[in-house]
């Protein structure tokens, strides 16, 4: 190897690749203890580096990192939001620990999935110094991998047949949704990470939540290690995209050579059991810590046992948290916006013309709050934002332009604040604090002065009004909502947020809060509604049902 090894026989810390695994088996009797001991509690391992080798692992990572940066877009088909790409990544993958990395795409293709995407790291084993760190990584992730794989009793001969798939992300921080990426559910017998920078997040089975840190190989224990072993619990993690740093990884996934015939306790049920790891890993709507779906998948649907306390202490966690309080997005959601803006439009319009006028420019307002929340800017009294956003849309209708002076205009402004409630928004917002018994609260973009005024209009009454003025940020930020539940002191499960804005609802799910949708036709109208009706906690044409589906939340 043309590089510096940090795996040479005699390393304090690992185990040697230099020599057959079934020589190693009294090798680092402390260290091996230790890890089981972590991974029989659910938790993570982190295996040391010595100065050295921590140096050269900081180099290689340095290298990866600008190789990803250079990594066409068109490659990174995950990690869009509105095309602002913030996770790129490639593949690299092995027959077996010490093994060289595979360069050819037909056997790569044999158990990487994600051929057919192009994501293969093979280009970048094409240059020189790109290559060099990448194995230098391999190297430090197979050797943690030998040494877990040691400590939690995996045949030696079997260690030498597991495949092992290598994966180099790169995760670029920005402001939008999403605040971070959905929780990583691990189907694989060990997952061996390394990582440049603050950011990773750590759970264990009950959803308690640790930064490891990255001064060393995190090595997690997978729930296919939990099937084969039954007494090593799954860790997950994800990863914190907000902030302003940028964030590069490197994961080695070990696992069966064959994830239908792995043996001992896997022989019942594996079929299902992997499909189900699968379902949930890929559904990016899990929210980050929520681990209650997991109890169905490893516990219930395939009849896994737990040590008692952690069972009893999991099963109290994945009881349905009681919903205690409502958040009502408020424009379009509650209240008829359309209907008072068409009437203050200039009569000189024609009316299907003026529909069309106010639909353009409520939106572009969202157009333009999106942007302030890009740029990390505080929010902005929404009359500032309604009048500039108007001027922009009759910019582009010099038809209209005509029709508009100041006074019209001010007069325009002033509609914004006196919208009338939807027919059936009062009396389902009156039955859930009634009947229900639960607290409701505006939770919208604006200003505290709005709402105020729109409240008093609509004759709507709630607990509290909280604006992005007040809240010091726009939705979907996760602060935007997380600041609220603070001053609520309430739990995300506790809450549930009925919004006609896809968007909005994206950023709730992001932060454990549940959804539901209200169609209006003067909102969303670029979104595809057949998908959105599969994207909530539910999907209503109006709130007639609204508190009956709260109640069915409930139960």
């Amino acid at each position: 190897m043309s590089i510096i090894d940090p795996m040479t026989p005699g390393s304090s810390h690992h185990a040697s690749l230099d020599q057959p695994i079934t020589s190693q088996t009294g090798v680092m009797s402390n260290e091996s203890h230790a890890i089981q001991t972590a991974f029989r509690a659910g938790k993570e391992y982190v295996v040391p580096w010595e100065s050295q080798e921590e140096q050269r692992i900081e180099q290689a990572m340095q290298d990866l990192g600008s190789y990803l940066s250079d990594l066409d877009h068109s490659l990174s088909y995950e990690g869009t939001d509105k095309k602002v790409v913030w996770r790129k990544s490639c593949w690299f993958a092995s027959q077996g620990i010490g093994h060289p990395f595979l360069d050819s795409e037909t056997d790569i293709a044999k158990f990487d999935g994600d051929l057919k995407d192009g994501l293969t790291g093979l280009q970048a084993l094409h240059d020189v110094r790109t290559r060099e760190s990448a194995h230098c990584l391999k190297s430090a992730l197979d050797s943690a991998l030998v040494t877990t794989s040691m400590a939690v009793g995996i045949d030696p001969e079997l260690v030498q047949r597991c495949t092992v798939r290598y994966r180099a992300i790169k995760y670029t921080p920005h402001a939008g949704a999403p605040g971070g990426i959905g929780l990583h559910p691990d189907g694989n017998l060990l997952s061996a990470l390394i990582t440049n920078g603050p950011g990773l997040r750590v759970y264990d089975l009950d959803g308690t939540v640790r930064f490891p840190g990255h001064k060393g190989t995190i090595m997690m224990g997978g729930s296919t290690l939990y099937r084969w072993a039954n007494e090593f619990i799954p860790t997950f993690h994800d990863v914190d995209i907000s902030g302003n740093e940028v964030k590069v990884s490197i994961v080695a996934f070990f696992n069966f050579p064959d994830m239908e015939t792995i043996p001992r306790t896997l022989r019942a049920g594996g079929d299902n059991f992997f499909h189900d790891i699968r379902r949930i890993k890929e559904d990016d709507k899990l929210p980050s810590g929520e681990l209650s779906a997991l109890w169905d998948v490893i516990i219930k649907n395939h009849q896994l046992s737990l040590p008692p306390v952690l069972a009893k202490k999991f099963s109290a966690m994945s009881q349905p948290k009681k919903i205690k309080a409502v958040f009502f997005d408020f424009m379009g959601t509650c209240l008829d916006w359309h209907s008072s803006v068409v009437q203050a439009l200039p009569p000189a319009i024609p009316e299907a013309e003026a529909s069309k006028l106010a639909l353009e420019w409520r939106r572009r307002y969202f157009i333009a709050n999106s942007e302030r929340l890009a740029q990390k800017l505080e929010p902005e009294d929404i009359d500032e934002t309604l009048i500039r956003v108007l001027d922009n849309v009759l910019q582009d209708s010099p038809e209209y332009k005509q029709h508009f002076d100041t006074l019209i205009k001010q007069q325009l402004i002033t509609t914004w604040h006196s919208q009338p409630a939807w027919p059936e928004v009062r009396k389902a917002v009156q039955s859930i604090r009634e009947d229900l018994g639960l607290e409701v609260f505006v939770h919208a973009n604006g200003t505290t002065r709005l709402q105020l005024d729109l409240t008093r209009f609509a004759g709507l009454n709630f607990n509290m009004l909280f604006s992005s003025q007040l809240l010091g940020t726009y939705k979907p930020d996760p602060e935007a909502y997380n600041k609220a539940l603070r001053l609520v002191k309430l739990k995300p499960e506790e809450v549930v947020l009925v919004a006609a804005h896809a968007y909005d609802l994206r950023g709730a799910q992001n932060v454990g809060i549940k959804t539901i949708y209200i169609h209006r036709w003067t909102d969303d109208v670029d979104e595809d509604m057949e998908k959105v009706k599969g994207e909530f906690g539910a999907f209503l044409e109006g709130m007639e049902e609204l508190p009956a589906t709260i109640e069915r939340m409930q139960s």
